[in-house]
């Protein structure tokens, strides 16, 4: 899951010592068990009920006192200082998290949030400060700069102009709010995590200490690796793989992009190309269902939705922009005249099947799950001890004890630094509640905007840049799901599609520049230039800026129209996408290379036509239907064709084939 290296990125993961390990494992078992117990209802505790909003508290504080081990401090030269900062910190934390506990049952019926003991103000002072460290070091300086600011504005809101003018809280009154009631802290995100995603973090870890991430490198190899532009194709499908289970755009690309890009390289792409490659498959892991990272479970806990029906919605969207990278590869590919690898190098696809069968089959299971049945919070840990179970039956990747000790830590790690990004943004949200100021902020919204739909999404997608740029994903969406969703819901925009848009738009970042942190992530691997990478990436990946502003307007790109509807919609956009792609870099099917003067023309009348079918129709105009469109797109793409079949220009360069390299990944 979205375990947010995003803005710290690059940064290596640090070794834990003997002892930070051991309480990390120890904390995940503890975590784990009482998640278990919870969805379970197995009743560990024999003569305690242990209510969900005790369960949170608990689970969030005892990840908040791991945060401390598992992210250490850095401002000291000495380790053995910071060792020692971090282990009273997270001493400190998990005695703040025990009294939470044993005063659970009086803190919710004396309603602390407003009516606190002066003692335990100074408690809810302390756990504030503690959770806005964590999130410095689990988001970095942009995090807990926004977190710090936004969390304690209601201090003076009362002498702020509009549209954050609101009711004013003293410091200690705003603590206790903060800690004690269910809109802040152990608010919405938290729940989401403690309840819904706690498993599913699981399931990700347990796939990737199980060999999961080698199979779908693999399986990709086999299916893509022979074809032109072979290695790059892989990368779009190995990437799209593991990150939809992961979850987290950088650790994907560290991941599997130590392995595809310096295959792309070897096959002829040039170091920028395959960066930028592996940035955007990465980066659209994060928005491709099973899993889509935390966002997607926030997103449903907004909605009051299943989760099977954010990921049924993100489907055609998610296909859609990975579509869009493999057309613009094999567009590449073409023009460049880049071919596959050796086929005899190739893993054999029945073989990699067989050795790794139960990875997709326990995936299967936990979408059927999912959307069959009503076990949407089991599902990941069944699917999970599915996937356990069968793994040590496999010589290759059974685990012993330390397999199952770093499996264990693994968790523990991921949950932490989790948990330490959505207690500081739950901060931000109970600041805007206590003080009052969602109501004025969606009025004062719509009065910037002029109540122009078009405005306030081009105003949205601007901030979701800006915050993408310092903030996670997870953190972005919150903070502007609260303040645009009303506005663009009272324009008449679709809930959901509003969400949707939001997520799409707080992943942008990833790959553009100034920052394009999945991009520089790759640029480090590929040797190239992180601006001219980021830059690369933002045409690989240009249908993530299109889509979006189309699901908005076009339901039934979300899977809300009926049948022929939604089959129309995604047949125009499909052929509208690769008119977009192969416009972009310049190859045009039934031409080839467009190059000359008639190049710059019938690109711009291909792009044309694309953006023609993927936008709605009454986008375009009200007065052409789908089919006058898809006329219309059909002479503008036509039209280029001819162009450079009059200039003679369309064919393929002289130039010998690059000859491949061979595969990193030999049949075994």
């Amino acid at each position: 899951m979205e375990r947010q290296e995003e803005n710290t990125v690059a940064r290596e993961r640090p070794s834990l010592g003997g002892i930070e390990r051991i309480l990390t494992f120890v904390v995940a078992v503890a975590v784990t068990a009482i998640s278990v117990n919870h969805t379970f209802g197995l009743d560990f505790l024999v003569g305690y009920v242990l209510i969900e909003s005790t369960a949170v508290m608990l689970i969030i504080g005892l990840l908040i006192s791991t945060a401390f081990l598992v992210m250490p401090m850095r401002l000291f030269d000495n380790r053995t200082v910071s060792r020692a900062v971090d282990a009273c910190l997270a001493l400190v934390s998990l005695a703040v998290t025990v009294y939470l506990f044993v005063k659970a049952d009086i803190i919710f019926e004396q309603g602390w949030e407003f009516a606190a003991p002066n003692d335990a103000k100074w408690i809810a002072l302390v756990m504030w400060a503690l959770c806005m460290e964590c999130g410095r070091r689990a988001g970095g300086t942009p995090v807990f700069v926004v977190c710090l600011l936004l969390s304690a504005f209601p201090l003076v809101a009362a002498h702020l102009p509009s549209p954050f003018n609101g009711i004013s809280q003293p410091l200690l009154d705003l603590a206790a709010y903060h800690v004690y009631g269910g809109e802040s802290v152990f608010g919405l995100p938290s729940r989401t995590v403690a309840t819904s995603l706690l498993g599913f973090i699981i399931f990700g870890v347990a796939l990737q200490h199980t060999g999961a991430g080698a199979f779908f490198i693999d399986i990709a190899f086999a299916l893509c690796g022979k074809y032109r532009g072979g290695p790059a194709k892989v990368a779009v499908v190995s990437s799209g793989l593991f990150g939809s289970l992961s979850g987290s755009a950088v650790a994907n690309v560290m991941s599997t992009g130590t392995l595809t890009i310096p295959a792309m390289k070897r096959s002829g792409l040039s170091a920028r190309m395959a960066g930028a490659v592996e940035a955007c498959a990465s980066t659209g892991g994060v928005l491709a269902p099973p899993v889509m990272g935390a966002t997607a479970f926030v997103m449903a806990s907004f909605l009051n939705v299943s989760y099977a029906t954010i990921a049924i919605a993100a489907t055609i969207p998610a296909f859609l922009y990975f579509f869009g990278m493999f057309v613009q590869i094999d567009a590449y590919a073409a023009r460049t005249r880049l071919r596959g690898l050796d086929p005899s190098l190739m893993p054999e696809f029945r073989k990699v099947l067989r050795e790794g069968w139960y990875y997709a089959a326990v995936i299967v299971a936990l979408v059927l799950l999912i959307l069959l049945t009503s076990l949407e919070e089991k599902a990941p840990y069944y699917a999970t001890a599915l996937l356990l179970v069968i793994n040590q039956f496999n010589p290759r990747h059974r685990l012993d004890l330390r397999g199952v000790a770093n499996l264990v830590t693994g968790i523990g790690i991921a949950l932490a630094e989790l948990a330490a990004i959505v207690a500081s943004i739950g901060f931000v949200i109970g600041a805007l509640f206590v003080s009052g100021v969602i109501g004025s902020l969606t009025n004062d919204l719509l009065a910037l905007a002029g109540g122009n739909v078009y405005a306030l999404l081009l105003m949205g997608a601007a901030t979701c840049f800006i915050l993408g740029m310092g903030m996670p994903i997870t953190a972005s969406y919150i903070f502007l799901a609260i303040l645009l969703v009303p506005a663009l819901t009272r324009l008449g925009i679709d809930p959901l599609a509003a969400h949707m848009f939001l997520l799409y738009y707080g992943a942008v970042s990833y790959i553009t520049p100034p920052v394009a942190i999945a991009a520089l992530t790759a640029a480090t691997i590929s040797n190239s230039g992180p601006i001219q990478t980021g830059f690369e990436a933002m045409r690989i990946g240009a249908i993530i800026y299109i889509i979006p502003f189309v699901f908005v307007f076009h339901p039934a790109l979300l899977m809300d129209a009926p049948a022929f509807e939604i089959l129309l919609a995604f047949a125009t956009a499909v052929v509208g996408v690769t008119f977009v792609s192969c416009a972009l870099q310049g190859y045009l099917p039934g031409a080839g290379v467009a190059s000359g003067i008639a190049e710059w023309p019938a690109r711009a009348l291909a792009l044309a036509a694309g953006l023609l079918l993927v936008l709605p129709s009454e986008t375009v105009s009200a007065g052409y239907g789908v089919w006058s469109s898809l006329l219309v797109a059909a002479a503008a793409y036509g039209l280029g064709v001819i162009l450079l079949r009059l200039e003679g220009r369309g064919r393929q360069p002289a130039t010998a084939p690059t000859a491949p390299k061979p595969s990193p990944r030999k049949a075994s």
